[in-house]
């Protein structure tokens, strides 16, 4: 892990390795050593000491025909670059990553989110977050240990609290970044005033924060809830463990894909073209609801009606499958727990991981 965020730092493998080597060994080191040690190639190790030589963080001498180096552990940044390393040396598995396309923009305002707008909601906020930026791609790192402790804090939250106030707090938000979303929608924005402008997009900043910042509780309770059941229920089989956490809702996710196959349902009890005037009304609607759906953190994409006709298309030609999932999966659940006699704190634990899961989605 330690080399992983350093290589992304330095985009160098070499460099990574030598940073680690160099804030964790202060004594002098001969090149050939160094080569060894750290399995680098002499022409690469060559480049890579002379770069870190050129930056003042090391100290090269030469005897002979033999050169040497040392951390120039003087330096104003060895000591704080020293400690960053030392904060990464934790085992792979001890670190929850999320990695994919991403700018600094999208992602600043999320992590804001979680700072100032969470904690004055919750009294409390997102742990220490590292975010790496190299081309397209974003690294976003936090410790295990740090979000099973804000998801603990936030599970004893939220069985404190008024759980109904809450949801609907997510409701009356998620309406406020409606209205601001329809505010832009109806603006000829090229043609705003700066001031307007800045004014409509401050509007926008806070209200999404806000909203952001009730969900940034999902993440942490989902990985606290499963560390707390996979010590509970120990004795259940992966299968059954997998079905008392997932959750009962119908997600978003699931809302889609059912308002996509009901249009599939539609052609084939008519056995009509996806251009007949009903099924474009519908395959229209469908793309009012959820043209957002392909956006992410590095781009936003308008949901055009060809690329709907087209997954249409892949599903007409897939095997026909039933729905209602949740509903299914809610009666499964409940004679799970009856069947394996769990107790009132478990139930709870799972209720709230069901819910949380949900809103995560």
């Amino acid at each position: 892990m330690t080399s992983d965020i350093l290589y992304a730092l330095t985009s160098s493998h070499a460099r990574a390795r030598l940073l680690e080597y160099f804030t964790n060994f202060q004594g002098e080191v001969q090149f050939r050593e160094l080569q060894r040690n750290l399995s680098i190639n002499p022409r690469q190790l060559t480049l890579q000491l002379k770069k870190l030589k050129e930056i003042n963080f090391i100290h090269e001498r030469t005897e002979g025909k033999r050169k040497f180096y040392c951390a120039n552990i003087h330096t104003s940044y060895f000591s704080p670059l020293q400690q960053f390393v030392k904060s990464l040396k934790v085992d792979h598995g001890e670190w929850f990553r999320w990695e994919r396309a991403g700018t600094i923009h999208h992602l600043y305002i999320v992590l804001e989110a979680a700072m100032r707008p969470m904690y004055e909601y919750f009294r409390l906020s997102w742990p220490l977050t590292l975010i790496i930026f190299k081309g397209e791609n974003a690294l976003w790192c936090n410790r295990m240990e740090d979000l099973s402790h804000l998801g603990e804090k936030i599970i004893q939250w939220y069985q404190q609290t008024n759980v109904k106030k809450y949801n609907d707090d997510i409701q009356t938000q998620t309406k406020k970044l409606e209205r601001v979303y329809f505010s832009i929608q109806s603006a000829d924005v090229p043609k705003l005033p700066i001031k307007q402008l800045g004014n409509l997009y401050q509007e926008l900043h806070d209200e999404y924060t806000r909203w952001f910042a009730l969900l940034w509780t999902t993440e942490p309770v989902a990985i606290r809830a499963e560390e707390v059941l996979k010590m509970e229920l120990k004795d259940a089989s992966e299968r059954e463990f997998a079905l008392l956490t997932s959750t009962t809702h119908v997600s978003f996710t699931q809302e889609i894909e059912d308002s996509l196959q009901a249009i599939v349902s539609a052609l084939r009890r008519t056995h009509g073209s996806p251009h007949d005037p009903r099924i474009l009304a519908m395959i229209d609607a469908f793309q009012q609801n959820y043209f957002w759906m392909h956006n992410n953190y590095f781009e936003t994409k308008v949901l055009q009606r060809e690329h709907i006709i087209l997954e249409i298309k892949k599903r007409l030609m897939a095997p026909v499958t039933e729905g209602g999932y949740a509903h299914v999966a809610s009666a499964q659940k409940l004679a799970l727990m009856e069947k394996l006699r769990l107790g009132a704190h478990t139930r709870a634990l799972i209720e709230i991981s069901d819910h949380f899961i949900y809103l995560q989605d």
